[in-house]
Parts: structure tokens; sequence; C-alpha cells
């Protein structure tokens, strides 16, 4: 079991792709991990569209970000870094 003293940080990214790709690869090579999750939710941004001064509309933006962070052991950090390059 991991706890917050002996894991640490191996990777913080917002690519879904990446982040299945490193849980893959340290599920095969048998490595003890912990994700979190955090959702970020975009705001929404002006569109001046008709060169005046004025916004003519706003626009929410369609993707909503995850942010996936993956710790594993401190003691198997090093090989779980050289796995994942």
């Amino acid at each position: 079991m991991l706890t917050i003293f002996n894991k640490k940080q191996l990777i913080r990214t917002y690519n879904e792709e990446k982040y299945d790709e490193i849980r893959n690869c340290l599920e095969m090579n048998h490595i003890q991990y912990d994700i979190k999750v955090n959702y970020q939710k975009m705001a929404a941004t002006l569109n001046i569209t008709d060169g005046s001064s004025v916004p003519s509309r706003l626009i929410p933006k369609k993707n909503t970000k995850y942010e996936y962070i993956i710790y594993v052991d401190k003691k198997q950090y090093d090989k779980a870094l050289a796995f994942i390059k």
C-alpha cells in the first residue's frame, strides 16, 4: 500500500492517451501505483469575430480537462521511470 510517506510523483499529464500508456506499462511490469485525477473546468471565453470592440458572443470551451497524476513507491521510482521512457 502506498502512503504519503513512501510514494513519489512519477508523472503529471493532461494527455489521456499518455496516462493510459504509462498505466499499462506499470501494470505489465508489476509496479504498484496510485493515481489522482483532478477535474479542470474550463472557463468560457469571449470570441470577438465582427471586428468591433464589443464581443459578439460568449462561447464556452468544449473541452474540460482532466489532470492525471501517477505516484509510485519511492523504492521503485527509478525502475518505473526507466520503463516509461
